[in-house]
C-alpha cells in the first residue's frame, strides 16, 4: 500500500495534470487509488483548498479516509527521532511549519507508513548536506525516513511501480 504526501497531490491536480488537461491520468488512477493507496484525514485537510480533488478522491475514487491520529504514538515517536537528532534545529519541530504542528502531514505520514509498513510517496528530495555543518531548520520526509526505517519514493518511481501509462 501506499501513503502520497500532499505535495504529490498538489503536483497532481496543479502543477502537472490538470483534469481537463489529462482526463485519462485521472481515469486510469481511479483504481489505483481504489486499491493501493491509503489517504490520512491530515492530507485531506491540506488540500481543502481543491474542491475537485476531494470530490474526486471520495465520489469518484471512493476512498475511505483513515484518521491519522490513532497513529498519535507513532507520531511522537517520529517526533522524538527529530528532536534527538542533532542533525536538526529546533525550528524543524516548532516554526510555522514544524512537524510538531498537528495540522502538518510529514510526521503522521511517517507514523503511518512506519505502523504499516506502508511505501511513502513523496517530492521531497533528501537534504545532500544534512550531515556536513549545522543543523538544519526543516526536517525532510526521505531523510527521516530512512532513519525510521520506512520506505520512502519519489512520483516517477510510483508511476513505474503501479505501472502508469497513459
Amino acid at each position: 500500500m501506499y501513503l502520497l504526501d500532499t505535495n504529490i497531490y498538489i503536483a497532481f491536480y496543479e502543477r502537472y495534470y490538470p483534469q481537463r488537461n489529462f482526463p485519462s491520468f485521472w481515469e486510469r488512477l481511479v483504481q489505483t487509488f481504489q486499491q493501493e493507496v491509503v489517504v490520512p484525514r491530515v492530507v485531506m485537510e491540506e488540500t481543502k483548498k481543491s474542491k475537485w480533488l476531494k470530490t474526486y478522491m471520495m465520489d469518484t475514487c471512493g476512498v475511505s479516509i483513515i484518521d491519522h491520529r490513532q497513529y498519535w504514538k507513532q507520531w511522537a515517536e517520529v517526533l522524538n527521532n527529530v528532536r534527538n537528532n542533532p542533525v536538526y534545529d529546533n525550528e524543524a519541530l516548532y516554526s510555522q511549519n514544524g512537524w510538531s504542528k498537528e495540522t502538518v502531514a510529514d510526521a503522521w505520514l511517517l507514523a503511518i507508513a512506519k505502523e504499516e509498513k506502508y511505501i511513502l510517496v513523496t517530492e521531497e528530495t533528501k537534504n545532500v548536506n544534512l550531515y556536513k555543518g549545522g543543523p538544519v531548520r526543516s526536517a525532510k520526509i526521505p531523510d527521516v525516513a530512512e532513519d525510521v526505517g520506512v520506505e520512502c519514493i519519489d512520483r516517477l518511481e510510483f508511476f513505474k511501480r503501479i505501472e502508469l501509462s497513459i
